[in-house]
């Protein structure tokens, strides 16, 4: 596959994707895109080609639009990938001319027919759109690029993405293929296909469950119980988990004790713009025991400490605010606790000083200014030619004159 996949809340290991990096020479690596799930969220990741001329394309939305990451949103329990783009984001895919490998410039094989499969969401996020188009066959010949674009945008889609086609165009209901399978592999067996996206459903009104709920209660056992950490909320010296969830962060207590929550960080109230749900970090600001909360919010950085009840404290951090563009991508994952560690500046060589501490310094010096010629004389290395002649050149200069004698 072309990309990054994930099943059962779990990534599958790069090596098995297109996105590791003994992938880097094959014409497909990096330029996929993506779509995730998640417990109460979907997430679109565009593809190389239309993050590198967002404006061409008048994409708003997305993970991380300016900067092409392996990285995805933390809670995904379900996500698939491929290229090229349909839909961005509302607008269909468009060129002059449907049959010219330019259409698609990050994938030429879209200018010929085939079998093809495409996902894509309409704009409310509410309505999953998964087609299937045979090809290959008697009955149908299958789609250009452009053509599955156009399609994809009369079905309703606000955003579209191409996946793996051919013979891996398959679409498996209640128990049975509803397509041809072995025609869209040119008459051969039906594809063993790895990389899939399953909807399943049990015919009851309640939302689909999640395994990413059952990793969370998991994460609280006594594995975790570690006294000392930055997430001990209640202050009993174990471990508790923390997830910022659509309502708010909520943290679930190890020990006795009932679930702290802090509604001010839910996504009403502007905390689902990643450039500031990235930014919570916890610890004892306060050397009270119990760890706090500390995000960037617009205006700048806000901590939630326990004076008076869970969370019930708030105070200003530094005023890292939008306007100040800390919103920017390499201001996001700013550590919120500690600082950086000072390098110790080097000592200077001194002129005409001795002993190895010298000595050594004074190789680097050499090695960093031109490099020794690798000659070994009386136990010490040479310098290259240059720094040689420089050297002799010194050392002339250094010496007495000699006083001549008076002729008699």
């Amino acid at each position: 596959m072309y990309g990054q996949a994930v099943g059962g809340g779990r990534a599958w290991p790069a090596v098995n994707t297109g996105a590791d990096p003994a992938y880097a020479d094959e014409w497909f690596y990096e330029r996929y895109g993506w779509l995730a799930f998640g417990d109460g969220f979907v997430e679109h990741s565009h593809t190389k080609h239309v993050k590198s001329r967002l404006g061409t394309h008048g994409v708003e939305e997305g993970f991380r639009n300016d900067i092409v990451t392996s990285a995805f949103p933390t809670g995904t329990t379900a996500l698939v990938s491929g290229f090229p783009e349909l839909v961005h984001e509302g607008t269909v895919h468009a060129c002059a001319d449907g049959t010219a490998t330019t259409c698609f410039p990050d994938r030429s094989d879209m200018a010929d027919r085939h079998s093809r499969t495409a996902v894509g969401f309409t704009e409310d996020r509410r309505t999953l759109l998964l087609v299937v188009v045979d090809g290959r066959t008697s009955t149908s010949t299958g789609l250009r690029g452009l053509e599955l674009a156009q399609l994809m945008g009369q079905l309703g889609a606000w955003w579209a993405l191409n996946l793996d086609g051919g013979g891996s165009s398959q679409l498996w209901v209640d128990g049975a293929y509803e397509n041809n399978t072995t025609g869209n592999s040119s008459g051969s067996a039906t594809r063993a296909v790895a990389n899939h996206l399953g909807v399943f459903l049990d015919g009851s009104s309640t939302a689909p469950a999640h395994c990413h709920e059952q990793t969370l209660a998991a994460g609280a056992g006594p594995g975790q119980r570690r006294g000392s950490t930055t997430s001990d909320v209640d202050g009993d010296g174990r471990a508790d988990v923390c997830v910022r969830e659509p309502a708010g962060l909520t943290c679930w207590l190890s020990g006795a004790g009932d679930d702290v929550s802090l509604p001010l960080l839910a996504d009403d109230n502007g905390w689902a713009d990643l450039a500031n749900a990235l930014t919570l970090r916890m610890g004892d600001i306060d050397s009270d025991g119990r760890a706090d909360v500390c995000a960037r919010a617009d205006a700048g950085v806000r901590c939630y400490m326990h004076a008076g009840g869970p969370f019930a404290t708030s105070v200003n951090g530094p005023a890292w605010s939008d306007e100040r563009g800390f919103d920017a991508e390499r201001y996001v994952a700013f550590a919120a606790h500690g600082r950086r560690r000072q390098r110790r500046p080097r000592r200077p060589v001194r002129a005409g000083g001795s002993g190895p501490l010298v000595r050594a310094q004074r190789r680097r010096r050499l090695r960093r200014a031109g490099g020794y010629d690798g000659v070994r004389r009386r136990r010490r290395l040479r310098p290259a030619a240059p720094l040689r002649h420089a050297e002799q050149r010194r050392r002339r200069r250094r010496r007495p004159r000699r006083l001549l004698r008076p002729r008699a």
